[in-house]
């Protein structure tokens, strides 16, 4: 018998669907329930980190430094508590602050140089960072000792289980970036050493110091600022500024104006030429307003009927934590025309110079302390027969029986190299003072101090613009024949326009040309001769790579074409110029002065 199919019932349907809607509301709701509790869960851990007493991450602390044979030693700051301990030879710190959920790994002192190689401890700092994961690498500068350290910090969670494995990975992986810093740190100097050009005859570490600033020095058709520094050791007086960027020596102070937060007079001639001009912003290590004016008006001894002006300008600009910058602005006002100076004197044209000066917060007791330090050192390493360790400025604090010839010296050259050149120019000086009148009886060493004082000098005159002076220091260099000399000599001709500078760059570029053809047919034949051995007796030029002759050879190119342009002698500049296109070292300036001798051609046409 056929069972009868019965009908579907539409309230049965309803039904089934409304039971789906609540299982599939009731799985919803169930997530989400199961999602707030873990939230409240993770959460709740937090809290639990962050609420974390500093005595109890302290107890953490101990713990994990116990079971790791470490015995710290505590002390208490105003913000947490630090601990002290050595792991593997290893200087550590761990510092716990209060209301802080991290605690923080340091290992500091893990690397230390010389101050010149800050470059490539930034630079290998920075490589490493973007590399790391929860290390931090940093540096700091060691003033009084001259020196750069380098730290490594890390962020870490405590935990009372995990705590001592965590620190254990923490500082292995502070050893292993140690040791990835200080290769990288060798790989630097070894591949900057491969890279380098020396003068072989100087033969000094500053040497790609040096060209960087005689390549700076090789000014275009364009203003160029120099940058200069002074500090509280060293004060800029108005009898200074007048001296150094001026020429003027000689002036009886009329009377002085000073206009920062107020407006200030001074009429005694001594307080005039000895005021410091730094005073008119800062005090106490701080810049009191942000611009100030100083009107000076002086008597020049060589025409003393004639009233002189001066205006200086301070401004403050962005500076740190240990310097502090100015932008000085000196304007001399030209003197009416008369019967006293010639129509054709400077002194009767507006002259100004505006630089970026650096106002060191270093007394002159600090320096002198670094001084000190380095000699000391210097001394100790010598006495140790480690001399080939030494560098050039240790090995002249050694000759140097008189420490205040060694104070200027060691003081000169390094603001020298810092391009301080304006605060590097009094130590320089008393430095030639003292060795000029004794440079007879002076020993090898001594006798290299005393050349590179004159050539500090020199380049720092030229940079004031001051090329009589400049001039009278590097004349006695050129002799020498020693290129970085050259170079400086040459520039101080060019820079003051002097009638003699084609035919010295003439005889130069003679002299190296003969030496390049010379090296090119000897090949290697005279591998084993000295190389500080002239090649010739017509050649004074020390036996040079032939890499860096042919540099010397670029630069006495670009100068010969400079000075041509100057003299308007276009067709053979566009020559020389035309041929530089094809030197790699050379060719940006060429497209520079050939685009400025087209510009020039076009004003002519019109």
């Amino acid at each position: 018998m056929l069972r009868k199919v019965e009908e579907p019932n539409e309230e049965l349907e309803v039904r089934s669907l409304m039971e789906f809607v609540i299982f599939i509301l009731a799985l919803f709701i169930g997530i989400a329930v199961l999602i707030y509790f873990d939230h409240k869960r993770k959460k709740t851990d937090k809290d639990n980190v962050i609420s974390t007493s500093t005595k109890d991450k302290e107890k953490i602390v101990d713990n994990a430094l116990r079971q790791l044979n470490c015995e710290g030693a505590w002390s208490t700051s105003k913000d947490g508590r630090s601990v002290l301990y050595d792991y593997q030879n290893g200087h550590f710190r761990i510092r716990i602050t209060n209301g802080e959920p991290y605690i923080e790994l340091g290992y500091f002192y893990c690397f230390s140089t010389d101050m010149e190689n800050i470059n490539t401890v930034r630079y290998l700092c920075n490589l490493c960072n973007m590399s790391t994961e929860t290390s931090l690498l940093f540096y700091n500068i060691e003033e009084e000792k001259n020196k750069i350290n380098v730290h490594i910090v890390a962020k870490l969670l405590p935990d009372k289980k995990l705590t001592k494995t965590v620190l254990a990975r923490a500082m292995a992986d502070m050893f292993n970036w140690q040791t990835a810093f200080t290769r990288g740190f060798d790989n630097q100097l070894e591949a900057s050493k491969k890279t380098e050009l020396r003068d072989v005859e100087a033969d000094h570490s500053q040497w790609k110091r040096l060209m960087f600033l005689l390549r700076e020095q090789e000014i275009q058709h364009q203003e160029v600022s120099v940058k200069e520094r002074l500090g509280v050791g060293v004060p800029l007086t108005i009898g200074e500024i007048l001296d150094t960027m001026f020429a003027i020596t000689n002036i009886r102070a009329k009377r002085l104006t000073i206009a920062n937060d107020g407006v200030s007079h001074l009429s005694d001639e001594n307080s005039i030429s000895a005021y410091n001009v730094a005073d008119a912003l800062i005090k106490d290590g701080k810049c009191k307003c942000h611009e100030a004016t100083l009107s000076v008006v002086f008597h020049d001894f060589r025409y003393p009927d004639i009233e002189r002006y001066m205006v200086i300008h301070l401004r403050e600009e962005e500076g740190t934590e240990h310097t502090i910058y100015l932008r000085l602005t000196a304007t001399l006002i030209p003197s009416s025309i008369n019967r006293h100076p010639s129509p054709l004197s400077s002194d009767n044209n507006p002259q100004s110079r505006s630089m970026i000066i650096a106002y060191d917060l270093m007394s002159t007791e600090q320096m002198r302390n670094e001084f000190l330090y380095m000699k000391k050192e210097a001394e100790a390493m010598h006495k140790q027969g480690d001399d080939d360790k030494l560098t050039d400025e240790q090995r002249v604090l050694i000759d140097c029986t008189d420490d205040n010839l060694g104070y200027h010296l060691y003081h000169g050259k390094r603001l020298f190299l810092a391009k301080r050149f304006l605060e590097a120019e009094p130590h320089l000086r008393k430095a030639f003072d003292i060795l000029m009148p004794a440079f007879p009886d002076l020993n090898v060493s001594l006798q290299e101090a005393f050349y590179d004082s004159c050539f500090m000098l020199g380049f720092c005159y030229d940079e004031m613009q001051q090329y009589q002076r400049a001039f009278y220091f590097l004349e006695m260099l050129f002799p020498l024949r020693r290129i970085t000399y050259t170079e400086e000599y040459i520039n101080c001709l060019v820079n003051q326009h002097d009638f003699r500078v084609l035919q010295v760059i003439d005889s130069v570029q003679e002299m190296v040309e003969r030496i390049i053809h010379s090296e090119k047919e000897d090949g290697d034949k005279d591998e084993e001769n000295d190389d500080n051995q002239p090649l010739s007796d017509s050649a004074d030029l020390p036996r040079e790579e032939h890499s860096t002759l042919s540099l010397f050879a670029s630069f006495l190119k670009r100068r010969k074409a400079y000075v041509l342009i100057e003299k308007g002698e276009y067709n053979e500049a566009r020559s020389i110029l035309n041929e530089l296109l094809n030197d790699p070292d050379s060719s940006d300036f060429a497209m520079n002065e050939l685009a400025f001798l087209q510009k020039m051609t076009e004003k002519s046409d019109k």
